[in-house]
C-alpha cells in the first residue's frame, strides 16, 4: 500500500512538473510564411479608366505584359487597360504610345489625359516620373518636364546600349564602352571607360535611389561588373569582378529600393553585391534573370526566370533559397509593394493580373 501510495505521488508530481513547464517554458512554434490570394483580374484589350474612380492616379501601378498594359490599384485591382499598337513606354506616372509611322508623340497620365504632345522624333519612353525621346538613330537623349517644355538634350559618341536614372540623375551607357552621368540640368556629372576588355560595349547599367552608386556590366572578352561610388564630388571605382558571362544582349540590373544592394544577373543565377561590405553573393538560378523585386521587412528576394517555362524565384539576399514556382506563361511581370507580390501573366490570348500577400500562419 505505502508503495503505491509513492508511486502515485510521482505522477502526480510528474504530472504537475509537465503542466508547469507546458504554460511557463514551452516554445512556440516557428510561423510559416505563405503566399495568400487577394484578388485575380482578367485584363481585356481596352478597359477605360472609369470617372470617379476612388483610386488617385498617384496610387497605381503600371504594367506591360505580352501585348497589353495598363494601371492597377493595389487595393482594388485594375483600373485600365489597352492593347499596344507599334510600340508603348509604361511606368507609374503615365505612358506614351506610337505608331510605326512618325507624328507627335501624346504622353498621358495613367487616366490617359493627355499630358504635352511633342514633335519629337524618335523612340519615347517613361522612367518613373520623367520623360525622354531617344532619336531614330540611337546617339542622342532628350528629357522633358511634365509640361512638354524641353530639360536638355544631349548627343553622344556612339550608340545608346544601356540606360538608368533614378529622380536626379541619369546614367547611360554607349556601345563604345562608356558610362555617362547627367544631372537634371543637363550637366554632365560622369564621364568614365572601363576598358579592360578586347571589345568595349556597356551591356547594362543601374543608379542607387540616393546617387551614392552607379554600377554597370561592361565588356567582351572578357565582360565584367563595375561598381563606382561617390566620392566628396567624383565617383570612384570601389568593386569589380571579372564574369564568366558572355552576354550580348541588354543585361538585367538594379539597386534594391533601400539602396542597400545590388542586383544582376550573371552565369549560373543572380548576383548580389552588399554595398556596406562589398561583398558578393550568388543566388544560383536555371536562367537569367529578367526582373526582381524586394520584399520590405524581410530578408527576401523575389525574381524572375525567364527560359523555356518561366518561374518566380524567392531567396534570401544571403543565398538560401526559398522556393520556385513555375508560371505557365508566354509572358509575366513581377512587382512587389511592402509584403504584397503583383503578378502580370500572359497565356495565348488570355491576360490576368493577381495580387498575392505575403502572411504568416
Amino acid at each position: 500500500m505505502e508503495e503505491k501510495t509513492k508511486v502515485r505521488i510521482t505522477v502526480a508530481v510528474t504530472s504537475l512538473i509537465g503542466i508547469a513547464y507546458f504554460f511557463l517554458c514551452a516554445v512556440p512554434l516557428p510561423r510559416q510564411l505563405v503566399l495568400k490570394p487577394r484578388w485575380d483580374n482578367a485584363v481585356p484589350d481596352s478597359y477605360p479608366y472609369a470617372a470617379g474612380s476612388s483610386a488617385p492616379v498617384n496610387s497605381l501601378h503600371s504594367f506591360q505584359i505580352g501585348e497589353r498594359y495598363g494601371f492597377f490599384d493595389g487595393n482594388s485591382g485594375l483600373v485600365f487597360a489597352a492593347t499596344r499598337g507599334y510600340g508603348v513606354s509604361v511606368s507609374d506616372s503615365g505612358y506614351v504610345a506610337w505608331e510605326m509611322k512618325p507624328g507627335l508623340l501624346q504622353f498621358k497620365d495613367p487616366r490617359g489625359v493627355v499630358l504635352f504632345t511633342s514633335p519629337a522624333s524618335g523612340y519615347p519612353f517613361m522612367d518613373g516620373a520623367r520623360r525622354f525621346v531617344i532619336a531614330a538613330n540611337q546617339e542622342r537623349i532628350s528629357e522633358f518636364d511634365a509640361s512638354g517644355a524641353l530639360l536638355w538634350e544631349r548627343d553622344f559618341p556612339s550608340f545608346v546600349t544601356a540606360f538608368a536614372s533614378n529622380a536626379a540623375i541619369t546614367v547611360i551607357g554607349t556601345m563604345d564602352g562608356r558610362l555617362f552621368g547627367i544631372d537634371r540640368s543637363g550637366k554632365e556629372i560622369l564621364s568614365f571607360a572601363p576598358g579592360g576588355s578586347r571589345i568595349d560595349c556597356v551591356y547594362g547599367c543601374a543608379v542607387s535611389p540616393d546617387g551614392r552608386n552607379i554600377a554597370a556590366t561592361t565588356g567582351l572578352d572578357k565582360q565584367r561588373v563595375i561598381v563606382l561610388e561617390k566620392r566628396e564630388e567624383a565617383y570612384r571605382v570601389t568593386w569589380h569582378r571579372w564574369t564568366d558571362s558572355d552576354f550580348r544582349r541588354p543585361v538585367s540590373m538594379a539597386f534594391t529600393p533601400d539602396g542597400k544592394e545590388l542586383v544582376f544577373e550573371t552565369t549560373g543565377g543572380l548576383g548580389v553585391y552588399d554595398t556596406a561590405t562589398r561583398r558578393e553573393r550568388v543566388i544560383s538560378m536555371q536562367d537569367p534573370v529578367v526582373s526582381s523585386a524586394a520584399i520590405t521587412g524581410r530578408d527576401m528576394l523575389l525574381a524572375l526566370e525567364r527560359g523555356g517555362r518561366p518561374s518566380i524565384v524567392a531567396a534570401s539576399y544571403g543565398g538560401l533559397g526559398y522556393f520556385r514556382f513555375p508560371l505557365v506563361a508566354d509572358d509575366s511581370t513581377l512587382v512587389s509593394e511592402g509584403n504584397a507580390i503583383f503578378l502580370g501573366i500572359a497565356k495565348g490570348d488570355s491576360t490576368s493580373l493577381l495580387r498575392l500577400d505575403f502572411v504568416e500562419e
